[in-house]
């Protein structure tokens, strides 16, 4: 079984938010924990991303929109939910296999950062 983890993007702040979130049943975040500190906030501020139950070539975990790079390929993480599977959109090019495909390639492959806060390393 999957270890089912989130973490988010704060749009104001500007950073991300890896603290425990708490998600609503239409999956929704509503509120994250940290120490004694609950918070509630607004999903719109937030870009929630997760887990994708797969580490990197370095033992890394690997969520929603992390780039990850093998010599001069880079792709990032996307959830694609009509097909309702993960798949690494390559710069430049439509896409590559579903989440099955993708499992024996990730362990190549090593993160270099993510969409939110490196996006110019998709240029």
């Amino acid at each position: 079984m999957r270890t089912i983890k989130f973490r988010a993007w704060d749009r104001t702040k500007k950073k991300m938010v890896k603290e425990g979130f708490f998600i609503n049943s239409f999956g929704n975040p509503v509120a994250w924990i940290k120490g004694e500190l609950v918070e509630a906030f607004e999903p719109m501020n937030y870009e929630l991303m997760q887990f994708t139950g797969l580490k990197d070539k370095n033992g890394k975990e690997i969520y929603e929109g992390d780039i990850l790079m093998e010599t001069d390929n880079a792709g990032y993480i996307h959830w694609n939910g009509a097909g309702a599977y993960y798949q690494l959109i390559e710069v430049g090019k439509n896409g590559c296999p579903d989440f099955e495909g993708i499992d024996g390639i990730m362990p190549k492959l090593g993160i270099i950062g993510n969409i939110w806060e490196n996006p110019e390393l998709l240029k």
